[in-house]
């Protein structure tokens, strides 16, 4: 346990940086265009906003972990956000250019579906979200376990 939360906090604030960089790819290439794919603009709010999050989150983390502190079970806020803000990211991107993400051939589409596909399993790897939703509920938020 005290090693995933140097894991978690680091990664959460490497990978925000990278989903952020995606954002601000999606969002120029829809400045680009005069014609606006329907939801494309409010999926990027929806990932700007979380992305947002993610890095206060993970900063708060990070500048813990920095001053010899130990977040303790905090730190499985950072992976539900995470990945929570990985499919939103990745959902927005492929809002922009629907087409091209879905027959576009290339490198660049190529990496656009990879990087979908494996978002769909941000909920899973690294600690399941239901199981890091548990640790919330029952560690930071002090709610009775619930029966299995």
């Amino acid at each position: 346990m005290y090693l995933l939360q140097w894991e978690r906090g680091m990664y959460a604030w490497q990978r925000q940086a990278t989903l952020r960089a995606r954002l601000e790819s999606a969002v120029s290439k829809i400045r680009q265009r005069t014609d606006q794919p329907i939801g494309a603009a409010a999926a990027l709010v929806r990932a700007w906003t979380s992305v947002s999050a993610l890095r206060e989150r993970s900063a708060a983390t990070v500048g813990l972990l920095a001053e010899g502190e130990s977040p303790g079970p905090a730190v499985s806020l950072d992976k539900v956000l995470l990945s929570h803000t990985e499919q939103l990211v990745m959902d927005a991107c492929r809002s922009v250019e629907p087409l091209a993400f879905a027959f576009g051939p290339g490198v660049e589409a190529e990496l656009s579906r990879s990087e979908w596909f494996y978002s769909r399993a941000a909920t899973i790897y690294g600690g399941a979200v239901d199981v890091q939703r548990g640790i919330i509920a029952e560690h930071l938020l002090q709610l009775p376990r619930s029966p299995r």
